[in-house]
């Protein structure tokens, strides 16, 4: 599925609706390519001709991501993957689970649920209830509309995010910055399911002037 990962002091993964929606509609939707040319131009009196000085082409794109629920969801795919044991408040992980697990998710182990306090590292968490488990299949209760919030403050800020397209070739596009003159815009696109959209526009930084491009089939 297609994912955008960023770091506001947490590292946090957003996905809409993980494991509980159709392979199509964990895609981004609308993906726009929008070149540009920077810096000064001028248009010849004489003639009409444009010229224009270029400092830099710019690379920007605008997409959107639908389908995020605003209440918990169950991320049935077991989060990062492997296995969990549980002793007393601490959970270990087989498999770092950074980015797909941040503070106030759930953890569903053997019919019980656990919520995530504290990180140590990738693959071991604090919980605030305890518990007993061994090499034990889990599920993760995750919230994407919250994750969806903390990502527009992010941006805002102008931090950097990360592009996972989940398409036919792969594309990853890593260090991408809100474009200046744009906003994140999040709408609840679904009354009747309350599932929001997430429209952004964002730019490359790193001087490259390879454009971003999804192709999906």
């Amino acid at each position: 599925m297609a994912a955008i990962v960023f770091n506001d002091g947490e590292l946090v993964t957003l996905r809409n609706a993980p494991g509980l929606i159709s392979f199509v509609l964990g895609r981004f939707s609308g993906w726009t390519p929008l070149p540009d040319s920077i810096g000064p131009e001028a248009v010849s009196m004489a003639t009409g001709q444009a010229t224009r000085f270029r400092f830099r082409r710019q690379q920007a794109v605008s997409f959107s991501l639908a389908d995020i629920p605003s209440i918990q969801t169950a991320h049935i795919r077991g989060g990062g993957g492997g296995t969990v044991s549980i002793s007393g408040t601490t959970a270990t992980f087989s498999t770092s689970q950074d980015g797909t697990l941040v503070l106030g998710d759930g953890l569903l182990v053997n019919g019980v649920t656990y919520v995530v306090t504290a990180r140590s590292s990738g693959t071991v968490w604090t919980l605030g209830t305890s518990g007993s488990a061994t090499n034990a299949g889990f599920t993760l209760l995750t919230r994407p509309l919250e994750r969806a919030v903390r990502l527009i403050a992010h941006l805002l800020d102008y931090g950097t995010a990360d592009v996972y397209t989940d398409d036919t070739v792969s594309n990853v596009y890593l260090g991408l910055q809100l474009l200046p003159g744009t906003r994140p815009e999040l709408t609840l696109d679904s009354p009747r399911t309350l599932r929001y959209r997430l429209a952004l526009t964002l730019t490359r930084i790193d001087g490259s002037s390879a454009p971003l491009l999804c192709r999906y089939d």
